[in-house]
């Protein structure tokens, strides 16, 4: 379909993989000509177009063809499961985590990522984005060892909980700043798809929240479990992920607000959705005209990601108490 992949080195013999001692690899050409989208943060929304237009590109696809190299990889009921077999979790989290890892359970309940299934990238972050460092080129979606049959909000919800702490930022951010770098890289990322279902958009807003909690619990059970998984330099680095993650999904729980746009409007007109995902129709139209083709555009914004039971300080005169990587759990180095 014209989309760029990166070109596949054959090993000798003309084999598309060789096998190793410690696994199976295989090679790629070296792009040159570009470099990670997390290194540059404010081309999000690029690198949120492309991945949209690979979705979009997939979307025909039949699911059903795919078997998930690494099954259970977004099986949210699999990992809070696993995280709830720990009776020491709630002694290593401690109680304000503790209290966070209650409130994200109770606020995006039993499916918040549920949706139509088709098949999904399935690691959107912005690692896995190559953009051109030079005029003329597009950029270029790498990693497809984990595309799998999942819905649109996994991917989408992945890659700007990937947007809102990118591994490169380490310093706090103000919520305005926040807000519109989400704003702009989710539009971007939804624009490539065209009208969606009304059926999708409640799953969309709890997505950043909800694909942070889960990968929150993955870093936190592989502490607790000796950390098995994520590589570490040093004892208790996966829990300092998890906890700064989790205080990310925390922050991610507060109201979405998607909105749509019709045709000769300059205006957008809101469908809020609650922290707990119930949408709330502003304008009985709207849902006349989702999924029509007189729906032109959609976007997702993040309306004030604080915490739920957390009042706003600007309301009290205060100071934005927003900051996408303060607190006890020091830097996010998501994966």
């Amino acid at each position: 379909k014209g989309f760029p992949i990166p070109l596949a080195v054959p090993a000798q013999g003309g084999a598309s993989w060789i096998k190793e001692g410690d696994g199976c690899w295989r090679a790629f050409a070296f792009l040159g000509t570009h470099g990670g989208a997390e290194r540059t943060p404010e081309r999000a929304p690029e690198a949120g177009r492309a991945l949209g237009a690979l979705l979009a590109a997939l979307e025909d696809f039949p699911a059903s063809q795919l078997a998930p190299a690494l099954p259970g990889y977004h099986a949210l009921d699999h990992h809070r499961a696993r995280f709830a077999t720990h009776r020491e979790a709630e002694r290593a989290l401690g109680p304000e985590a503790w209290a966070q890892h209650g409130e994200l359970e109770a606020a995006l309940g039993s499916d918040p990522l549920g949706g139509p299934t088709r098949v999904i990238h399935g690691d959107t972050k912005l690692a896995n984005v190559l953009l051109p460092l030079v005029p003329g080129l597009a950029p270029v979606v790498v990693d497809f060892d984990t595309v799998l049959p999942g819905t649109l909000a996994m991917d989408f919800g992945d890659f700007l909980r990937s947007v809102a702490s990118p591994k490169e930022q380490r310093e706090a951010e103000a919520a305005g700043a926040l807000r519109a770098r989400l704003g702009a890289a989710g539009a971007a990322f939804l624009d490539p798809l065209g009208p969606l279902s009304e059926e999708c958009l409640p799953a969309l807003a709890r997505a950043p929240a909800a694909m942070a909690w889960m990968l929150a619990q993955r870093f936190l059970t592989d502490h607790l479990e000796g950390d098995r998984y994520f590589a570490v330099a040093n004892r208790g680095d996966n829990l300092q992920r998890g906890l700064a993650t989790l205080a990310l999904a925390h922050r991610l729980l507060r109201r979405h607000v998607v909105r749509r746009a019709r045709p000769g409007e300059h205006g957008l007109e809101p469908l809020h959705v609650d922290r707990a995902g119930d949408p709330e129709v502003q304008d009985p139209h709207l849902r006349k005209v989702v999924g029509h083709h007189d729906v032109v555009r959609l976007q997702v914004e993040v309306d004030d990601p604080l915490p739920v039971g957390v009042t706003d300080g600007r309301d009290q005169g205060g100071a934005d108490p927003l900051h996408v990587l303060e607190g006890g759990a020091g830097p996010l180095s998501a994966p």
